[in-house]
């Protein structure tokens, strides 16, 4: 089923994707506030790019950008095809 409609399979992986990116998103807003033990933590901390979440927050978003543009390009050599 999935081959006859790869745009299935894309946006699901880019819900699945995305939604990561979120999660990830709101586990390092815990991080950064949840405990303060000092004034300068949350800035530290959202400027370590080694932090693993800041790896993981990153990964996902680069995989959405990547997904969304094979969708676009899927999308528009489908059109042009169709169109000829």
């Amino acid at each position: 089923m999935a081959l006859k409609h790869p745009m299935i399979l894309g946006t699901t992986t880019l819900f699945i994707c995305s939604t990561g990116h979120w999660i990830v998103l709101f586990i390092r807003l815990l991080q950064a506030f949840g405990y303060i033990p000092n004034v300068n933590w949350p800035t530290m901390f959202f400027a370590d790019l080694k932090e693993t979440t800041m790896i993981v927050y990153g990964a996902f978003l680069a995989l959405t950008i990547l997904i969304s543009d094979c969708i676009v390009v899927c999308v528009i050599f489908h059109f042009v095809i169709h169109a000829i």
